[in-house]
């Protein structure tokens, strides 16, 4: 039976999950939530949070990308790995996968609700979430003067870095003197498994609130 991931293709968190898939080679079936039916009452009596994505393994439910990612590592662990064996570099891993869920991703988001009034205005422009973004930003490029993934292999930690950092910039612009996260940023897009978790949400990309950016992708 085939894994089934519900999910909209434009979601960093869907992104971050599809390339630990790629990644993997593991093989999954979709369902689309974009409002229509039967799938969005489906998924609603499936999941009530009804936050994505969601994969379903037969009877298993398995929520949050992190959580999807692991659970892979345990299902098929004759796939390449993205959790090290090592119990000291899984901590690295795991350290820096939540680094960009937390830090990257959550004022990213801050700034798109602001920007549309799904957030309150708190009249200062979204400074503390830009400011958290130069913090953010600061920390990564010396992180990756002498890298080339943020741990010691491409790992979860590069699954979400990927849609976190396109959408950072998108949102609030890297600055061109950080090299180096830049060229982590590039090789983040080159790299095949995200590249084609990022085409796949090409189509929809009018639908990001901020509006995508020529050439930044």
């Amino acid at each position: 039976m085939a894994l089934i991931m519900y999910l909209h293709p434009l979601s960093s968190y869907v992104q971050k999950a599809k390339t630990g898939f790629y990644e993997k080679g593991v093989a999954f079936e979709t369902q689309m939530l974009d409002g229509t039916e039967p799938v969005a009452s489906e998924f609603a009596a499936l999941w009530p949070i009804k936050r994505f994505p969601v994969v379903k393994d037969g009877e298993e439910l398995i929520f949050e990308a992190t959580a999807i990612i692991e659970y892979l590592e345990a299902r098929y662990p004759d796939t390449p790995r993205l959790i090290p064996a090592d119990p000291m570099k899984a901590v690295q891993v795991r350290m820096w996968d939540r680094f960009f869920d937390n830090y990257v991703n959550y004022p990213q988001q801050r700034l798109v609700y602001l920007s549309i009034g799904r957030e309150p205005d708190d009249g200062e422009d979204g400074a503390k979430w830009k400011a958290a973004f130069d913090e953010a930003y600061a920390l990564l490029d010396r992180r990756m003067a002498e890298r080339e993934w943020v741990a010691d292999e491409f790992s979860l930690a590069d699954c979400a870095a990927a849609p976190s950092l396109l959408y950072a910039d998108w949102t609030y612009p890297i600055p061109r003197n950080y090299q180096n996260l830049w060229a982590y940023r590039d090789r983040l897009l080159a790299r095949a498994s995200y590249a084609r978790a990022l085409d796949e949400a090409r189509p929809y990309r009018h639908m990001f609130p901020l509006g995508a950016p020529e050439g930044r992708d």
